[in-house]
């Protein structure tokens, strides 16, 4: 699989644009239509590919099943383009909510839910600060790690806002993990935490003498 995402990352690079600004590159998988695919999220795209060849996931028109095409009748790859949504940049993996919606990270302090048809935004979900680490996902609910604030624990449902715990001076910039009902996350203010995963009380920390950007 290594194998599959660098080969991916050099494909990338060569069909789908120059990267712009700051660069901070995530590999990753995303399963849509019962198959697993490789996600590569980097400043201004986030692209999907097929592990067996390299290849870019082509749109499907979920009437017909058939791929869609340009005006030169060549098939158009499901990358979604920031240019096409106020800029937007992408530092994180996205979530298949299911086989026709991508939840995606913006790092303007938004959510973005994509049509995987059309590659399109159909919502924008406002939240609290940048994000920077991939975001946790388990029973229905995001654990979401700010860049600044610390990290908030979100409905997949209805987007709701269920707990936010603030770290001391900085945020969190690596996915936090779950360990029991615990949630566990390094911060950037030299700590790694732990709080209740249901309602985000502080349970204990540990001084870890440096900031941390890589999950326990």
């Amino acid at each position: 699989m290594l194998v599959f995402a660098l080969l991916a990352t050099v494909m990338l690079a060569g069909c789908v644009g120059t990267r712009q600004g700051v660069s901070w590159p995530t590999i990753g998988i995303v399963e849509l239509n019962g198959e697993q695919n490789i996600v590569v999220s980097y400043t201004d795209q986030v692209a999907i590919v097929n592990p067996e060849n390299g290849s870019a996931v082509p749109l499907i028109n979920p009437s017909t099943g058939e791929v869609r095409r340009d005006e030169n009748g060549d098939a158009r790859p499901l990358v979604i383009n920031g240019h096409d949504s106020d800029n937007a940049q992408f530092y994180v993996n996205p979530i298949a909510l299911n086989n026709e919606t991508l939840l995606v990270a913006d790092y303007h302090s938004r959510l973005l839910e994509i049509d995987t048809a059309t590659a399109s935004v159909n919502r924008v979900i406002p939240v609290e600060d940048h994000i920077l680490a991939d975001i946790l996902v388990e029973d229905g609910v995001m654990y979401i790690p700010f860049q600044s604030v610390g990290i908030s624990a979100m409905s997949m449902e209805d987007y709701e806002v269920l707990w936010t715990y603030t770290t001391d001076n900085n945020g969190v910039w690596a996915k936090p993990l779950i360990v029991d009902d615990l949630l566990i996350f390094t911060s950037l203010d030299h700590h790694m935490y732990a709080v209740k995963k249901a309602t985000g009380e502080f349970v204990w920390r540990v001084d870890l003498e440096g900031g941390v950007t890589s999950t326990p």
